[in-house]
């Protein structure tokens, strides 16, 4: 068997994907975090002030009935005509401010560290390949492995992750040859996988069973499952 499996594109533009979206939402908080909380601070400042001073004249005038609802909106009004402020109150104060700002730069960053390795992961893989010529498995960065020197074939991580890992021996270096049907087109590294396996002794197949047992696995529960039917069947006639 002669063939090659390219990187599986659902699975590589879904890292791109990530990337895009969390380094977008990134400079979002960064513009909240560096410009758009900053340009409030002045404002807020100016109407915590006025808060405070109402605060104290409400104290010194005692039990007097005045209304400082209607002054603390006729005031701030002066305010913010004389600055070319909004009419409406500040949405945050000042501290707010300052905590949304420190947050802001929090998530962008961690939002970043997310973004830059999914990038790096789209462009690393973006045009890799696995290729199997009968005797050899070969990837497109270049490494490549005999059946004849495979000493293990790891699959402890297949069924859950599919992932399997080759323990090989290289002129004498113990090296690891990755094996991932995520990453690439899957029913090709399947088969690949099984022509491997029907290559090598069963008992350097460790930690899972082979590709023709998951098989055969597969359709006994499958012919169990329509005889059970079919039971129920005969049942719901009688």
């Amino acid at each position: 068997m002669k063939a090659r499996a390219n990187t599986d594109n659902k699975f590589l533009y879904k890292y791109l994907l990530i990337g895009i979206g969390t380094f977008l939402f990134s400079l979002y908080c960064f513009y909240d975090a560096f410009i758009n909380y900053p340009s409030q601070r002045p404002a807020s400042v100016a109407y915590d002030t006025l808060l405070a001073d109402i605060e104290e004249r409400k104290e010194a005038a005692g039990e007097n009935a005045v209304n400082w609802a209607e002054i603390r909106e006729t005031e701030w009004q002066k305010i913010s005509e004389s600055e070319g402020w909004p009419n409406k109150p500040p949405q945050y104060t000042a501290d707010d401010l300052k905590n949304n700002i420190n947050f802001s730069i929090f998530l962008g960053a961690v939002c970043g560290l997310i973004a830059v390795p999914c990038c790096l992961w789209f462009l690393k893989n973006r045009g890799t390949w696995l290729e199997i010529d009968g005797t050899r498995l070969t990837s497109s960065s270049g490494q490549s492995v005999n059946f004849s020197d495979i000493q293990t074939f790891d699959k402890k991580k297949w069924v859950k992750k599919g992932l399997a890992t080759i323990h090989y021996s290289d002129d004498g270096v113990e090296k690891t040859f990755v094996v991932d049907d995520l990453k690439y087109e899957r029913a090709i590294v399947d088969q690949m996988v099984t022509e491997i396996e029907a290559a090598i002794p069963a008992d350097k197949i460790i930690n899972g069973p082979t590709e023709v047992e998951i098989a055969k696995e597969s359709e006994a529960k499958q012919a169990a499952r329509q005889a059970r039917l079919k039971e129920l069947e005969g049942t719901g006639s009688d």
